[in-house]
């Protein structure tokens, strides 16, 4: 979760990891519906999942040109 957490800083998006600390009062995450909070994780490592193809990629087109 550090890595992404690091990613998550690098591409502008709040950390969501142990070290994160508690979600943003007034957000989804401290809604009482489990349905919005479940969008709401579905959202985030949707985000990460995003972050992380994107790095593989540019690490691959580095590896690629050597």
């Amino acid at each position: 979760t550090e890595v992404v957490d690091d990613m998550a800083r690098e591409a502008g998006m709040p950390a969501h990891g142990p070290l994160a600390g508690p979600p943003p009062a007034g957000g989804a995450a401290s809604d009482g519906d489990p349905i919005r909070r479940l969008e709401s994780g579905m959202l985030r490592i949707e985000r990460a999942n995003l972050q992380i193809l994107s790095s593989l990629q540019k690490l691959l087109m580095s590896t690629a040109r050597v």
